[in-house]
């Protein structure tokens, strides 16, 4: 739970600096649904990655596949959503039950991370 605590905030932290360094009118509208499904797509794209390595170091060929399609998937499903506000609401609401699942999630998380480090210096 520590390590999977570490490994949100990293990517939350990865997605707070993309969106300051790309231009502020690219995720001003929609951020939630934008965030979410970059999020959700990098989250699959990360498990797929995982699930083909098995052990072996991927090939040039994967390594570019698992690094390309998903930015690509990005930008389409962005732009598909842009002009969709119905499913823009859907993914909102998506977004927000998984949100509540945080409130549980976040103190474990921290309690998770204080056992490891008390476990470790003791």
């Amino acid at each position: 739970m520590a390590f999977a605590l570490l490994e949100s905030l990293a990517a939350t932290g990865l997605l707070i600096l993309f969106s300051a360094l790309v231009p502020s009118t690219w995720l001003r509208d929609g951020f939630a649904y934008k965030g979410f499904v970059i999020l959700l797509i990098a989250t699959v794209d990360a498990f797929l990655v995982q699930k083909s390595l098995e052990e072996v170091f991927p090939s040039t060929f994967h390594l570019i596949l698992f690094s390309i399609v998903p930015i690509v998937l990005i930008a389409v499903l962005i732009r598909v959503l842009h002009t969709k506000p119905q499913l823009q609401n859907l993914l909102v609401k998506v977004q927000d039950r998984f949100l509540i699942m945080l409130f549980v999630y976040l103190p474990i998380g921290i309690i998770s991370l204080l056992a490891v480090t008390v476990r470790n210096l003791v």
